[in-house]
C-alpha cells in the first residue's frame, strides 16, 4: 500500500509541477551582473520573463512566463553569463517553451544551436530568420503561424513539417514527411 500511495504521490508531482527540477543556485554576484548587462541592453527580453535551466556550460530555455512580456519577443544571447543554447521543445508533461503566446515577432540570439519540437507553433509570427548558430530545427518547431518568409543556415536539419501550414512558398512536404525546401524561395546563407 505504502509502495501505492508513493507512486501515486509522485504522478500527481510530475503533473502539477510538469516533472520540473529545482531553480539553478545563482549568486547575488550573478544577479548584479545580469541586471548591469540588462541595463547595457534594453533591446532584449528581460531573463526573469523566461523559464530556464543549465546544461553544461549553457542556458536552455524551457518556457516563458506569460504576461510580463512583450509579443515581440528578444531573446538574449545569455543569462547570467551563460549563453542560451537552446529552445525547449516539447517533452513527456511539460508544454514547448513559447507554444500558443500570441507571438508577432522573435529575435532568437546566435548562441542558440537548437530550437526544440513544437517551440514557437500556433503563434502569429510572420518571418522567421534563423540565426547561423542553429544546427537543428525540430519537428513542428513553427507549425501554424502565419510566416511568409524563412532565412535558414544553409546546412541547419529541418525536421519534418518545421514550418508546416504555413503561407511559405517554396517549403513542401512530402506524403512520407519529409521538409523539402526549395532555395530559390527560401532564403538560405
Amino acid at each position: 500500500m505504502a509502495n501505492k500511495r508513493f507512486g501515486l504521490e509522485m504522478l500527481v508531482m510530475v503533473l502539477v509541477f510538469g516533472g520540473c527540477v529545482s531553480a539553478p543556485q545563482i549568486t547575488l554576484e550573478q544577479q548584479a551582473e545580469q541586471q548591469a548587462w540588462e541595463q547595457a541592453n534594453p533591446q532584449y527580453t528581460r531573463a526573469e520573463n523566461f523559464r530556464w535551466q543549465i546544461d553544461g556550460d549553457g542556458v536552455i530555455i524551457t518556457g516563458f512566463i506569460s504576461g510580463r512580456g512583450a509579443l515581440n519577443l528578444r531573446i538574449p544571447p545569455q543569462i547570467y553569463g551563460m549563453p542560451v543554447i537552446a529552445i525547449r521543445g516539447q517533452v513527456p508533461f511539460r508544454h514547448p517553451a513559447f507554444n500558443g503566446l500570441g507571438l508577432i515577432s522573435v529575435t532568437i540570439p546566435d548562441s542558440v544551436i537548437h530550437i526544440g519540437n513544437s517551440a514557437f507553433m500556433d503563434n502569429r509570427l510572420t518571418e522567421v530568420i534563423i540565426p547561423d548558430s542553429v544546427t537543428y530545427i525540430g519537428h513542428s518547431a513553427f507549425l501554424r503561424n502565419r510566416i511568409g518568409s524563412v532565412t535558414v543556415p544553409r546546412g541547419t536539419t529541418i525536421s519534418p513539417r518545421a514550418f508546416a501550414d504555413q503561407t511559405i512558398p517554396g517549403i513542401f512536404y512530402t506524403s512520407l514527411g519529409h521538409t523539402v525546401v526549395r532555395d530559390s524561395v527560401v532564403t538560405r546563407r
